[in-house]
């Protein structure tokens, strides 16, 4: 997603009782799916439409569906948390043949694919394909592999979405956006999929591909054995992935929270280490509860009550704006990606990333070159008009 993805939002804002709610019915149904019976809880008087509205902003229709009785929520409110559920799970079917079909396709020809997210983290922590609800195609490929995936892809439909600055396969600016980027986004139709050469920008916390490859683990999709990350790789980047997008939506924590539940303490011991993992761990318990997690968890310092604000912001307006000017929400957003590089060029890749937006150049649609200069020229008064500006909360 690049920065200003992450930075404006057009979705209405939750308000601090809607999020709560949230919270409330998340640590119930979360309590249950751990076998443990929680106190009855009341959700019969809150809004309808709101409640349905945020439980599918956050993801959690899915989450909720299997338990939504024991929540005591209006009965209009039940039976449409059922029905988008329901819907949720014929995508996620829908999603997992694709996904069986592309892994198919590059594995066929000998190449190495991990599937990250999406289906293969639903198995992984619920044992179902439709477990997570909806979501894209994420494969991870060897960087060398990268221009011989998206071939193999384009047999089967997918090729970057119409306007879209084209990424080249040669020369200074494909080698720009290989090494400050990290994945390409491919369509076909209306399905995306997602072509990875690293897990993400900042990339000395996360696994190589070799080793996440020696590590891997298998799940079944479709009627194929499809080849993903380590439970414990799978923790550490769904941690760091939530991380960098400000903990903003709950699911991302009930993964956190359901992989806590199948991975060693010993293991959970070490990985608690990494500080954005800890503070990820905190932020899953506060909104998902989980004793799995509590090990994990940091004690009171400036961190965590930075990592709780940036939370409750992001969650209950899906927007890296706080009070104040933009100039100070652009830079709660810098400070939260280079909290996740690790080293010179982790921080260097992070900042190149920002200033020059790899998917910025390349070949327009009306086939223009986008150069760098042009481009930073751009990014340059986009980001000064956006500091002058007062913020919108």
């Amino acid at each position: 997603m690049s920065a200003q993805a992450g930075i404006s939002s057009a979705l209405p804002d939750i308000s601090v009782a809607e999020l709560e709610n949230l919270r409330q019915a998340l640590h119930h149904v979360m309590a249950i799916e751990s076998g443990i019976e929680p106190s009855p809880i009341d959700l019969s008087c809150v809004d309808t439409d709101r409640f349905v509205q945020t439980a599918s902003r956050h993801r959690l229709s899915v989450c909720f569906g299997p338990h939504v009785e024991a929540l005591n929520l209006p009965e209009d409110a039940r039976a449409r948390v059922a029905r988008r559920a329901a819907r949720e799970q014929l995508i996620a079917l829908q999603c997992a043949a694709a996904l069986a079909e592309a892994v198919g396709v590059l594995t066929d020809d000998g190449m190495r694919v991990l599937a990250v997210k999406g289906i293969a983290l639903a198995l992984q922590t619920t044992g179902a394909a439709t477990g997570r609800g909806s979501g894209d195609i994420d494969l991870w490929v060897a960087e060398r592999d990268v221009t011989r995936a998206r071939e193999l892809l384009a047999g089967i439909g997918y090729v970057e979405p119409p306007g879209a600055v084209t990424m080249p396969t040669t020369g200074r600016v494909e080698s720009y956006r290989m090494w400050s980027g990290f994945e390409l986004e491919l369509m076909r139709g209306k399905s995306p999929l997602d072509l990875h050469w690293s897990l993400t920008t900042g990339r000395r916390l996360l696994p190589s591909f070799d080793d996440a490859w020696n590590r891997r683990e298998f799940v079944s999709v479709a009627g194929r054995e499809v080849p993903t990350l380590s439970l414990n790789d799978a923790f550490t980047h769904t941690c760091l992935h939530a991380y960098k997008d400000g903990w903003r939506w709950l699911r991302s924590l009930v993964d956190v929270a359901r992989l806590a539940r199948r991975i060693p303490a010993n293991d959970l011991a070490q990985l608690a280490l990494i500080r954005p993992v800890a503070l990820s761990a905190l932020i899953a318990h506060d909104a998902a509860g989980g004793a799995a997690l509590e090990p994990l968890l940091p004690h009171g310092n400036r961190a965590v009550e930075r990592a709780r604000a940036t939370a409750d912001a992001q969650q209950r307006g899906d927007a890296w704006t706080l009070e104040g000017s933009r100039a100070r929400s652009t830079w709660v957003w810098l400070h939260q990606q280079l909290d996740l590089a690790n080293g010179p060029r982790d921080i260097a890749r992070t900042v190149s990333s920002y200033a020059l937006p790899p998917n910025s150049l390349g070949i327009g649609a009306d086939g223009a070159t986008h150069g760098a200069m042009e481009v930073l020229s751009q990014r340059i008064s986009a980001v000064s008009s956006r500091a002058r500006k007062p913020s919108s909360r």
